[in-house]
């Protein structure tokens, strides 16, 4: 807030440099501080001319009004022509005016936001049951077992009619004081509301041909906010009569009759009145504002005291067991974030690396040999039988090769037709072993069919291995993440609403 009260000073600031061309006013003899410029010097153009050059409107802070006061009333003290007075003058009190509009546009805008806070407190407890019954419980005990002098009877009486027959109508009572508390905060933040926007939309623009009376309309205009809260009371009329009351002044009907002292001496007294505006708005806003602290949480800081020492009693009995379960705890995490995450990961950067092949059932060597072997055993046999040429022999070992055994079916045919004797002096048995290692090779066939596969979906195996475990680990990762950011925006949007409220 104080960086937007800064940016538009500057602007006024901006506006006074075009409406007032002055040249630097030569220091005599070096002479740096206004009040020795009248006190030694008797020279009150280089004290209106140092004056106005230590109210810097353009640092990141304000000037400070105590400082321009001080000023104010050295000018004071200097003969009054009784004229219009000088450029160097009305300089002299624009930036005086500036400075008392900046700071008091700061006071009213962050006067504004605490009655927001506060209106918002009272519409979360007003008509909930539950939030009054213990706004009344936390505040009537509370100021009973802590009374002043003006409030001990009420409490009493309040905290014992908590729990007589007639609380219907205590609750009553209640429900009507939240609301009244309500309602005043309500009007004192639409009222602070509406010199908030008087004093943005009517802030002073100065021009060179009228400056003395852009000065006097900035000064009408910081009397008039300042006024009810000089005298101690609200005004009980609404924003929008409020609002017309002062927008319905025509500028142009005001006269430059004030001169500058007389304008300088406004201002002095706006300055040394802050203070009690300040005092008076602060003990409005004290009597309807939200219990304090203790008295809000007194209730939840019993609570936690007992339930935190019986908790710290029942962990301490069974301190052994908590630090068993904690390091159990600590293992799981660790066995799980290597195993589950880890461990996964890595096979699958060695599987994209060609680095892992413990997924192949079967060596090619292997099925090779098989192969061969089965080859060599059913030409051997064809070889003792049949006498087959060198042509018929390649011919049978391509046939072999397809899977074709029907040179060794047919003997095996015949010979079966006679096992008992053909176990013994046939070629039953060889015939039987050529069939095994047929057999053999068609496992070794199929099992390198089920490693072709299994090689073709490695990566994809490996993948489901860590999917789970990250998956977990993101479902948990985006849970805190959520959680953290529900709960970062709601602090942000609790204390963004009173500012919303204001600038409606």
């Amino acid at each position: 807030m104080t960086t937007f009260v800064n940016e538009h000073i500057n602007q006024l600031n901006n506006s006074l440099s075009t409406a007032f061309q002055l040249q630097e006013y030569a220091q005599t003899e070096n002479v740096s501080n206004p009040e020795a410029a009248l006190s030694q010097h008797n020279d009150p153009n280089l004290f209106l001319t140092l004056a106005s050059q230590d109210i810097d409107l353009s640092r990141p802070t304000l000037p400070i009004v105590e400082t321009v006061k001080k000023y104010l009333d050295l000018y004071t003290s200097t003969k009054d022509t009784a004229g219009e007075g000088s450029t160097l003058e009305w300089a002299f009190i624009a930036k005086c005016s500036v400075a008392l509009y900046g700071d008091l546009l700061n006071r009213v805008l962050n006067s504004t936001l605490p009655l927001s806070e506060s209106v918002s407190y009272w519409n979360s407890v007003y008509g909930s049951s539950l939030n009054e019954t213990y706004y009344a419980l936390q505040n009537h005990v509370i100021s009973s077992l802590f009374p002043n002098r003006t409030r001990t009877k009420k409490a009493i009486r309040h905290s014992l009619e908590l729990f007589s027959p007639h609380r219907p109508l205590l609750a009553q009572l209640i429900h009507e004081e939240i609301g009244h508390k309500k309602q005043m905060l309500e009007s004192l933040r639409t009222q602070q509301a509406t010199r908030l926007g008087l004093l943005m939309k009517m802030a002073p623009q100065f021009t060179p041909e009228r400056i003395s009376q852009d000065i006097e309309s900035c000064v009408n205009l910081m009397e008039y906010i300042m006024e009810p809260f000089i005298t101690a009371s609200i005004p009980n009329s609404s924003a929008a009569s409020t609002s017309s009351s002062m927008t319905g002044q025509d500028d142009t009907t005001i006269t430059p009759r004030s001169t500058p002292h007389a304008i300088a001496k406004r201002l002095s007294r706006m300055i040394g009145e802050l203070p009690t505006c300040h005092e008076n708005l602060n003990s409005v806003h004290e009597l309807y504002q939200p219990p304090s602290a203790l008295v809000r949480y007194w209730i939840p800081g019993l609570v936690l005291y007992i339930v935190g020492n019986t908790a710290t009693t029942y962990v301490y009995n069974r301190r052994d067991a908590f630090l068993t379960w904690f390091h159990e705890l600590g293992k799981t995490a660790c066995d799980f974030a290597v195993n589950w995450i880890w461990e996964p990961v890595l096979k699958v950067w060695e599987t994209i690396r060609l680095k892992d092949q413990r997924l192949g059932v079967l060596s090619k060597e292997g099925l090779r040999s098989d192969l061969d072997s089965l080859e060599r055993m059913v030409i051997q046999f064809a070889s003792d039988h049949y006498h087959l040429s060198e042509s018929d022999a390649q011919q049978l070992v391509t046939e072999v090769r397809d899977g074709d055994l029907s040179v060794v079916l047919r003997a095996y045919e015949n010979e079966i037709k006679h096992p008992l004797k053909n176990a013994i002096t046939g070629d039953l048995i060889q015939t039987l072993l050529i069939q095994v290692q047929k057999t053999k090779v068609d496992v070794d066939l199929a099992m390198a069919a089920l490693d072709k596969l299994l090689k073709s979906n490695e990566l994809n195996f490996a993948f489901l291995a860590v999917a789970p475990s990250m998956l977990l680990t993101y479902a948990s990762f985006s849970w805190l993440k959520n959680l953290y950011s529900k709960r970062s925006g709601y602090q942000v949007g609790k204390i963004a609403m009173p500012i919303r409220e204001v600038m409606r």
